[in-house]
């Protein structure tokens, strides 16, 4: 069986992200006979929707989310590996970057509001790459399922 690709241009707003949902869902039913597929596949969806957050929030958030006036874009490829088990997903935007090395974990002995998401990711992906090269910056995440 041949890897499966699927390419996704979104708008930068939240509520666009649910279709990454969608389509995590279906390479993952496509994967056919999955130990813990249900749980494997909630964990690939709420890891991607926290970078598709962070992308939304910090890299546009000079765009004016929300505002209707948005023109920031995310460039999604997600793929299934069939030969490896594996589910890729990488986020591609044009916005502003980051420097991930200074984002500390948050205090798990304290609440917070917010922080929790590259922490999340982490934790629920086998592997979570950032870089930022020139004007574009790109979110990896895998899985094997």
């Amino acid at each position: 069986m041949q890897p499966v690709d699927i390419h996704l241009n979104l708008p930068a707003d939240v509520f666009f992200l649910q279709i990454i949902s969608c389509a995590v869902q279906t390479l993952v039913d496509f994967a056919g006979e999955v130990d813990d597929k249900e749980s494997k596949c909630y964990a690939i969806q709420l890891a991607v929707q926290e970078a598709g957050v962070n992308v939304v929030k910090y890299a546009y958030a000079s765009e004016g989310i929300g505002s209707g006036t948005l023109k920031g874009r995310i460039l999604v490829d997600l793929m299934y590996d069939p030969e490896l088990h594996l589910i890729c997903v990488e986020l591609s935007d044009q916005g502003a970057s980051f420097d991930i090395s200074q984002i500390n974990g948050p205090d798990l002995s304290k609440a917070h509001e917010r922080g929790y998401g590259i922490f999340l990711m982490h934790s629920l992906m086998d592997s979570v790459e950032y870089t930022s090269c020139g004007s574009s910056n790109q979110w990896r995440l895998t899985k094997k399922i």
